[in-house]
């Protein structure tokens, strides 16, 4: 996002249309009418290795936030706690309810910066910002809610050390099922899972998984588009067309209800069988070429136990 921060200009300047959008003048409003959240977007803080002998983190954490006043800090703390040597993005959707003057008094911990969206632009566009603003060697996103234990991340990375590029936290492994929660959202998480298998030839058990930790050059080496919790999918199916090997790790999983703040509802799983459909379909030939598959995965020989090869089932306990 190419904002200027109160520190000075955002060192990590999103292109336009790319991961972000250029801040709007005080007063301004967006293209539907909707009210700035603020005059501008702000970037509180200095990013990772901006100091004197500091190099770069082992991990980037993006914590996106939108009405969380409840969690954001808890969340903050356990993320803060892990021991691991990290940055931590934490980037605020516009809310409205005191999460974002929370977030606000954030600046000025150390390794830690503060992205303040000028207005509701999407949780994909939140964690776009931050893929762009990361400097880790591993980028992974963690919801502001309770529903993730910052913990697992660790089990996350210490597979991604062995080589892999993409490591995915799943709730559905058939070791162990730790999703709990609506019948209703799992059912859909499975459905959405084989029908991504289905086009892309991979054996994942939970793609729409919040867990997906990812090499930065990686993920920063695409383009993402998607805005709101589309963003889930756009990234393994790219991955997938790349022919980036998706690991995974079982994780623990707490769900919440409505009630408690969950804002996923039955049209993002619309969204997401589309969005999987549409990134195939990129795929197809021009009429009278040969049938195209996705590629195989780069890293298929080197990680045995991904999830897209034979006995790739992820254990319990990782």
């Amino acid at each position: 996002m190419s904002s200027s921060g109160l520190n000075g200009p955002h060192p990590h300047p999103l292109p336009e249309g790319e991961g972000g959008h250029r801040p709007l003048p005080p007063g301004d409003v967006d293209r539907g009418g909707e009210p700035t959240c603020s005059p501008r977007a702000a970037t509180l803080g200095r990013p990772y290795g901006g100091g004197e002998g500091e190099g770069t983190p082992l991990l980037t954490v993006i914590i996106p936030c939108y009405d969380e006043r409840e969690t954001i800090l808890t969340v903050f703390e356990r993320v803060r706690a892990l021991d691991i040597d990290k940055e931590i993005v934490v980037v605020d959707n516009c809310s409205t309810d005191g999460t974002r003057e929370l977030v606000a008094g954030l600046q000025g911990q150390e390794r830690v910066r503060v992205v303040l969206q000028p207005r509701n632009m999407g949780k994909g566009t939140s964690v776009r910002t931050g893929i762009a603003a990361a400097t880790g060697e591993f980028v992974v996103c963690q919801d502001a809610d309770l529903e993730y234990d910052p913990s697992d991340i660790l089990r996350l990375l210490e597979h991604a050390r062995t080589g892999a590029d993409a490591v995915f936290g799943t709730r559905l492994s058939d070791a162990t099922t730790r999703e709990g929660g609506s019948r209703l959202f799992s059912r859909g998480r499975r459905l959405v899972t084989s029908w991504f298998n289905l086009l892309f030839g991979t054996r994942l058990t939970d793609v729409s998984t919040c867990y997906k930790l990812l090499r930065r050059s990686v993920i920063q080496g695409i383009a993402l588009r998607s805005r709101g919790f589309d963003l889930d999918f756009e990234i393994p199916a790219k991955l997938a067309l790349r022919g980036v090997r998706i690991h995974e790790v079982p994780i623990s999983y707490s769900p919440r209800g409505f009630a408690e703040g969950k804002k996923i509802n039955w049209r993002d799983g619309v969204r997401a069988f589309w969005t999987i459909l549409k990134h195939r379909v990129a795929l197809l030939p021009a009429r009278g070429a040969a049938p195209t598959s996705p590629p195989v995965p780069r890293s298929a020989r080197d990680h045995p136990l991904s999830a897209s090869g034979e006995g790739d089932r992820p254990k319990a306990g990782g």
